[in-house]
C-alpha cells in the first residue's frame, strides 16, 4: 500500500476496515495488520535461533507493514 503524505499505518487500517461491510465486520485492516506483525516476528525469531541454519528468513519473506510503501 502506497502511503501518502499524512497517512500513518492506524488511518491504512481504518481505510481496510472500512472498505466494505464485511472487512469492517471481520475487522479486516486489523486482522491484516496483526498477522504481517505476528509473520514477521517469527522470521525475526527464526534468525536468531543458533539451531536453526539459515539466517535470512526476515531479509527474504519479511512482509512490508500497512506504512511502508510496496516497491
Amino acid at each position: 500500500m502506497v502511503q501518502k503524505a499524512g497517512q500513518n499505518p492506524a488511518q491504512n487500517e481504518d481505510k481496510l476496515n472500512r472498505m466494505t461491510p464485511g472487512a469492517s465486520e471481520a475487522e479486516l485492516g486489523s486482522r491484516l495488520a496483526a498477522l504481517i506483525e505476528s509473520h514477521n516476528a517469527l522470521l525475526a525469531k527464526l534468525d536468531a535461533d543458533a539451531t536453526v541454519t539459515d539466517t535470512d528468513f526476515a531479509a527474504t519473506l519479511a512482509v512490508p507493514s500497512l506504512d511502508e510503501p510496496l516497491s
